[in-house]
């Protein structure tokens, strides 16, 4: 769900009332990026080679309340203009099949259980 008051720019982010905390959202999702070896700056490009471009998702979690919990930035790169092999050689998505999730969905309501949803940050670890 988008919400009216979420920037739809870097612009409008950091010139809202809440810069303060889109900043840091940022910060936060930059810091994760290059923590998971996902993101990283270069010097110089090689040759024949052009820079990705990027561009930043802004989204506000509320609770049940319509209280805002969280201020949440994803930072996504124009996959469109990679090349496999050349850009990237690896490519990861957890993916969860619809009839797993209501599988369990349906034992949760039959116990009677509660179901909370979190947030999961990835770290990197070295083995």
């Amino acid at each position: 769900m988008t919400f009216a008051n979420e920037p739809r720019t870097y612009k409008e982010a950091s010139n809202g009332p809440h810069s303060k905390e889109w900043e840091k959202a940022i910060d936060t999702e930059y810091q994760t990026l290059q923590t998971t070896g996902i993101f990283k700056w270069v010097s110089e490009l090689l040759e024949r080679r052009k820079p990705i471009g990027s561009w930043i998702v802004f989204r506000l979690k509320q609770d049940e309340d319509g209280n805002i919990t969280k201020y949440k930035v994803r930072i996504i790169a124009r996959g469109f203009s990679q090349i496999p092999g050349q850009d990237f050689t690896n490519t990861f998505l957890s993916v969860a099949k619809f009839i797993t999730l209501w599988t369990l969905i349906f034992i949760i309501t039959h116990k009677g259980w509660e179901l909370h949803q979190v947030d999961v940050v990835a770290v990197k670890s070295e083995i």
